[in-house]
């Protein structure tokens, strides 16, 4: 199991994001597929980024309800 906590998160950019990515293998960014993100974005809320096709960058996204601080 994991635990992220995000204490708090500047806001940078509309789409500045904070949380955790996973996947198969970080150091070959687009090459490799099983790829997804569980992010805060103070513009955007709670967003879930994953690779629906499996070419190893996200194109798809799901978001629920408005970033608030600290959330763990």
């Amino acid at each position: 199991m994991t635990t992220v906590k995000i204490d708090s998160q500047s806001d940078t950019d509309v789409w500045a994001k904070a949380g955790i990515m996973v996947r198969n293998d970080i150091t070959k960014a687009q090459h490799v597929p099983g790829y997804l993100a569980l992010v805060a974005d103070p513009g955007n809320g709670y967003l879930l980024d994953w690779d629906s096709d499996g070419d190893g960058l996200l194109d798809s996204q799901d978001s629920a309800g408005i970033a608030t601080y600290p959330r763990g």
